[in-house]
């Protein structure tokens, strides 16, 4: 334990000098156009977070208990296995009753990355994984039960299992969590102090929420969306996201969850000093001039054509089993 106490540690401190695969850009107004201009084939089930690796990708899926390696092709190059639940089958969808929900990826470093459930529904989707991506290992292993306790009381949410986090980014010392609001009905990003959640790893019995802020995704022709995976990035003090017009999930008497209607889905940008309760302005991302019907869930700034033309990487989870993945452009003015 303490060998694995004394990695986490020096994850921590490795975190304060994060990489950044991908060129400083900046903005300077609300400009947007986005479309998806390619579809990508990635052999992954039901694809619900990605981030940049060593000139890949890696990916989780909500379904599956595996963290799936793949290169620049986006071809599976290798895997390491998470999760493991009684009676699952590899190569089978788990059933939503008992699957891990991993809905979020970020990469603390070059090596470290962070994996985490939803929180949704069971107390089985409530736990976080640091793995070493290099190593192929996994570092430490945590319920994330007490967190999510605190996301609830601080956001007076009835049931604790209405918590829906999508995405997860880090910045400076922080550590952001972006929950859906399809369940409770509340879009919020709770802020923690990046050093308490490593070391809760490893010693801790309690976490707190040092923040948090209650802003709405919005579009003027498409009303109110839900958070469905975010990044940070480095050196802009901007948070991109994504968010999902859906209509409502639901737990079925027999406790089989049954997803809705997928609508379309958004980006927006959140600078650090807009960080507050109110709305944030989600931007559609169309095909061919239109909405798309595609529920991003997540997403990866793959490259910066320019200031101006900025390039990232959408996966999609049509909600059948499969996974959709897509290069979107947005075209903006400068990112920050």
């Amino acid at each position: 334990m303490k060998q694995v106490y004394n990695v986490i540690i020096l994850v921590f401190v490795l975190v304060m000098s994060s990489c950044s695969e991908v060129a400083e850009v900046k903005e300077t107004k609300i400009d947007y156009t986005i479309n998806i201009i390619k579809k990508l084939d990635l052999a992954i089930p039901s694809g619900s977070g990605i981030t940049g690796y060593k000139g890949g990708f890696l990916t989780v899926g909500d379904d599956t208990p595996w963290l799936y390696y793949l290169d620049s092709a986006g071809t599976l190059t290798d895997s390491l296995r998470l999760s493991y639940v009684e009676g699952y089958v590899p190569g089978v969808r788990m059933a939503s009753s008992f699957k891990p929900d991993f809905e979020c990826i970020t990469r603390l470093n070059e090596e470290i990355v962070l994996i985490m459930g939803s929180g949704s529904y069971n107390s089985g989707r409530d736990t976080a994984y640091l793995v070493n991506g290099a190593e192929h290992r996994i570092l430490a292993k945590k319920s994330l039960a007490p967190l999510f306790a605190s996301f609830a009381k601080l956001a007076s949410i009835d049931d604790v299992h209405k918590i829906n986090i999508e995405g997860i980014a880090v910045a400076n010392h922080d550590i952001y969590f972006f929950n859906r609001g399809d369940l409770s009905g509340k879009s919020i990003i709770f802020k923690s102090d990046l050093y308490e959640f490593i070391t809760y790893f490893t010693s801790g019995s309690s976490i707190q929420v040092s923040a948090s802020y209650s802003l709405t995704p919005y579009n003027k022709e498409y009303g109110e969306s839900t958070y469905s995976a975010c990044i940070y990035v480095p050196k802009t003090n901007v948070f991109i996201y994504s968010s999902t017009l859906e209509e409502g999930s639901r737990m079925d008497s027999s406790g089989l969850i049954i997803d809705g209607d997928i609508k379309g889905s958004f980006l927006g940008r959140i600078r650090m000093n807009e960080l507050t309760d109110s709305i944030t302005m989600a931007h559609p991302i169309t095909e061919n001039g239109v909405l798309a019907p595609v529920k991003i869930e997540g997403i990866w700034l793959y490259q910066a054509i320019s200031d101006s033309i900025l390039q990232f990487i959408g996966v999609s989870d049509p909600d059948n089993g499969s996974t959709e993945t897509f290069i979107i452009e947005v075209k903006i003015d400068r990112l920050n």
